[in-house]
């Protein structure tokens, strides 16, 4: 691990001449062609706390500077608590001679030393879903067998949890993995059968499980869909909401989004799902977003508070809420193939309010990927961040 006093690679100052209500303030890109933004942190009035990497090397970047730590092997998916002082990094093994598998990197700020285990992995499998807690505990999820596997800091597997008494090998499944705030119980989300046509009536298919860090179970609901898609966490994880549909029902794919609370109660459930999800600070609302509408939806009154629908060739990439629920950020445009790759084009920038009027609106330079998000921080500072570019946004006469 090294440490250096340089803070934030150098945000740069830039002018701004186009008339709008959101104005770009800072920007900044990598160091070199192989540096690759991987995770927003945090965001204040101060800077942008993330993680790159580049080669075989991931850097945390803080206000104090940044933290180093060297990897042996391809990075291949980073994974991180809420604050990144816990970092999982898996990596394919590139020494010859050793066994098919992939290395998991588990990297502390408090550590010189990272803790490397290595997991068992054939070429066809897909990568396991990975999740770290602030405690540094992990798991480790297989989703072509149901299985996952809880460590703790040291190394040491705590459980292996079969998932299902029977559920077969596939490579057509979906789960999702998240450990609460506090580090002492964990969530995991899977499918018993996987949605193809061969099971058009795998109904109750998803089940969602709560565990303690002993692995054992706390509680589990049973949900009625087929298919599993994405599930968010609110920040003070005593809110959760998963997304299922069923993909072959006579009205084609049916999504539902589930809210739960942390004791395991049906909080809410919405006809409707969602790529990505936000609850607000107050956990009041939540505002979730598909590729072409999104949607602020209000817990306790169960309504719908206001929904956009962005009109094609543009569509939504990222979603973020404003402070308190008082509106939302969508980053939309228009995807295309090129080069070998998916970008994004005419980007903008739009400021919506609680009530779904459009407030501003700032066109993005240059294209984009798919890994394109933004995230909201003190005093509505909004950040564009991307595999190679950062930029910071506010509304005009902000400070």
């Amino acid at each position: 691990m090294q440490f250096s006093s340089i803070i934030f690679l150098g945000l740069l100052m830039l002018p701004i001449e186009e008339q709008s209500d959101l104005i770009k303030t800072s920007q900044h890109q990598p160091e070199n062609s192989n540096t690759k933004f991987e995770k927003i942190l945090s965001v204040s009035k101060s800077g942008v706390t993330y993680l790159a990497s580049e080669d075989k090397k991931i850097t945390l970047i803080e206000e104090t500077g940044r933290i180093s730590f060297s990897v042996d092997g391809q990075i291949l998916s980073i994974r991180t608590d809420k604050t990144g002082s816990r970092i999982a990094a898996l990596a394919k093994k590139l020494t010859s001679g050793k066994e098919p598998g992939l290395d998991l990197y588990l990297l502390s700020k408090d550590s010189d030393v990272p803790l490397v285990l290595s997991l068992p992995h054939f070429f066809d499998d897909h990568l396991p879903e990975i999740a770290v807690s602030s405690h540094g505990d992990i798991l480790v999820g297989s989703t072509t067998s149901n299985v996952v596997t809880l460590y703790n800091a040291d190394g040491t597997a705590v459980k292996e949890i079969t998932l299902f008494a029977k559920s077969p090998y596939s490579l057509e499944r979906s789960m999702r993995l998240a450990f609460a705030p506090d580090g002492e119980s964990f969530y995991i989300a899977s499918m018993r059968l996987p949605a193809q046509p061969g099971n058009p009536f795998a109904n109750e298919n998803i089940t969602l499980h709560k565990y303690n860090l002993q692995g054992k179970i706390i509680w589990q609901a049973v949900l009625p869909e087929q298919g599993l898609g994405a599930m968010r966490l609110a920040e003070n994880g005593t809110l959760l909401a998963i997304n299922t549909y069923d993909a072959f029902s006579p009205q084609g794919i049916v999504q539902s989004t589930h809210i739960f609370s942390t004791g395991g109660n049906l909080v809410s459930k919405l006809n409707t799902g969602f790529h990505d999800a936000e609850f607000t600070e107050n956990n009041q609302r939540l505002l979730l977003f598909t590729k072409k509408q999104a949607s602020l939806y209000d817990i306790s009154d169960g309504a719908v508070v206001s929904s956009v629908k962005i009109e094609s060739p543009q569509m939504i990439h990222a979603a973020a809420c404003l402070s308190q629920g008082e509106g939302f950020m969508l980053l939309t445009g228009e995807s295309h193939f090129l080069s070998g790759q998916f970008q994004f084009l005419e980007n903008r920038l739009r400021e919506y309010a609680a009530n779904g009027d459009l407030l501003a609106q700032i066109e993005v330079d240059a294209a984009l990927t798919p890994a394109a998000k933004i995230k909201c921080g003190t005093n509505n500072q909004i950040v564009l961040f991307d595999t190679h570019r950062i930029e910071l946004y506010r509304e005009r006469g902000q400070k």
